[in-house]
């Protein structure tokens, strides 16, 4: 049974590692990471938003006790995590807090195929000024 949809506490910005073990592939994001940019607290945040590419996020996952994991299963279903796989259609997790009582960690899942990448070369080829220019990017937040 997890927390109730509500039910969200803060995870302080140095317990995050704690909380990934050996994992080290995460960013953080959100309303936090402009707090952590700006050394101080702008307001009160209920949870700790943190970016995972897709292709790392078995190894994210699997560094997390995995009763503590809940795929954001659109639209607006919260599925225990089976420690096997996660759909594409999935791009956020919720993480308990270690006594299940709290939602700490939104997990954002940004996909990385196809791979973020800006062409240099087609920028200094190009026949006006960053004309032919792309990022490629897939994400999506709450």
């Amino acid at each position: 049974m997890h927390p109730p949809i509500n039910s969200w506490q803060s995870l302080p910005v140095a317990d995050i590692q704690s909380t990934f073990g050996g994992f080290t592939n995460w960013v953080l994001c959100g309303g936090r990471s402009i707090d952590w940019i700006l050394g101080k607290t702008t307001r009160e945040h209920g949870d700790t938003d943190i970016g995972v590419f897709r292709s790392d996020l078995i190894a994210c996952l699997n560094s997390i006790d995995q009763q503590r994991v809940y795929l954001c299963d659109p639209p607006g279903q919260l599925l225990a995590w089976d420690g096997i796989s996660i759909p594409e259609h999935v791009h956020d997790i919720w993480i308990t807090n270690a006594d299940y009582g709290h939602w700490t960690i939104q997990l954002m899942i940004y996909d990385d195929t196809p791979p973020i990448r800006s062409s240099i070369d087609a920028i200094h080829e190009s026949p006006g000024p960053k004309a032919n220019m792309r990022l490629q990017a897939t994400g999506s937040g709450c």
